[in-house]
């Protein structure tokens, strides 16, 4: 619900964690294989990302330790649907706990906007540091990196940035949301943009996974951590048609638990708005912004909630950055939140978040919003 959705800029500073710097070091192996693959998400607005891995490293009982230097491309937009890259296989780590891993690019990563041509990407910085729960014992781990493009790649005029949205998730401690949607008629929704959410302190929503539904309308959700509450979240936006949102109950990934199936259909609505905006001042070279759309009351296991619907963003033209969204149907409360990601050289970031007021939107009705920061 709204009142859910309180300003917490102070506590998502607090996201950036890790550390930097120091060899690594050589360790005995007395823990259990680690394997490290990487994963896609849905490339919504993103036909291709190429990206040039050189190191990637964990921060745990020994400082930071190399665990794969593949020194490669890879493509991550085709990395769906149980697809993935292996980045390391059988290596040989330490017992204990890591709280942190570093992904370190090299030179040639490219992408693609739907539509655009091939252009060299720029990242933000040249590693990037992603917070980590993982326990090395007893038993195997496969640490899976997901790398969300559709909320990676930002246009700055004739460039395309890397400002990435990344996790990392260990698949052996993980379930997945599976189902098919439809419309009203039982036809399938196939490109429907669908999302795993869950609810951090004080009730904000946050994106967990993100995907977009196959031909037949089917979908998996998957390397959801076990312990995490998800709901399957999904505001089909198929060619020029626009249907109300809906969700799933909660689901809660554990071991003997780990899968939940959501099939849902879907009314399609005629009755749109849209909103649209700038920010202010636009991004540095070490920074990236993201506006998400919040729909002000999903029913989800029949308690109505606040949910993420679209996410886009900040596209920077000359010295003006804008966002937009589209077909949205009117008569309904939404939120807009502005997230700003500012990453320092060792590949930590810290971000702050700027809200808007609640509003509703009527048909046919074209509404505007600026952040500042």
């Amino acid at each position: 619900m709204l009142h859910r959705l309180i300003s917490l800029t102070a506590l998502l500073v607090l996201v950036a964690c890790g550390g930097g710097g120091g060899g690594t070091p050589v360790i005995t192996p007395t823990g259990s294989n680690l394997s490290v693959h990487l994963v896609g998400s849905s490339g919504d607005g993103v036909q291709a990302l190429s990206l040039a891995i050189q190191k990637v490293e964990l921060s745990g009982p020994q400082g930071w330790v190399t665990v794969a230097t593949p020194n490669a491309a890879y493509s991550v937009v085709g990395l769906v649907d149980g697809s993935s890259a292996t980045l390391a296989t059988g290596s040989n780590l330490s017992s204990g706990t890591y709280t942190s891993l570093r992904l370190t690019l090299g030179q040639g990563s490219t992408a693609q906007l739907v539509g655009g041509n091939a252009l060299a990407l720029v990242p933000v910085a040249s590693a990037f540091v992603i917070p980590l729960n993982l326990t090395i014992g007893s038993t195997a781990a496969d640490l899976t990196i997901i790398v969300d493009p559709g909320r990676s790649v930002q246009p700055r005029g004739s460039t395309l940035v890397f400002a990435p949205e990344l996790q990392a998730v260990d698949r052996n401690a993980s379930g997945f949301i599976t189902g098919k949607f439809t419309d009203s008629f039982g036809q399938p929704l196939a490109g429907a943009l669908v999302t795993a959410q869950y609810f951090q302190a004080f009730g904000e929503p946050v994106i967990q996974r993100r995907v977009l539904t196959r031909v037949d309308g089917g979908y998996t959700l998957d390397l959801l951590p076990f312990g995490t509450a998800c709901y399957a979240v999904c505001f089909p936006q198929v060619g020029a048609k626009a249907f109300d949102p809906k969700a799933s109950p909660a689901f809660t990934p554990q071991a003997g638990a780990t899968t939940l199936t959501f099939n849902a259909s879907f009314n399609q609505r005629t009755d749109l708005g849209s909103a649209s905006g700038t920010v202010t001042p636009v991004t540095n070279t070490a920074q990236g912004d993201e506006i998400t759309l919040l729909f002000g009351a999903i029913t989800a296991g029949g308690v109505p909630e606040s949910f993420i619907v679209n996410t886009s963003p900040g596209s920077l033209a000359g010295n003006v950055e804008t966002w937009a969204f589209t077909r949205l149907p009117a008569g309904s409360t939404y939120q807009l939140r502005a997230l700003r990601r500012t990453w320092a050289t060792d590949g930590i970031f810290a971000s702050t978040t700027k809200f808007s007021e609640d509003y509703g939107f009527l048909a046919i009705l074209n509404f505007t919003y600026d952040f500042f920061f």
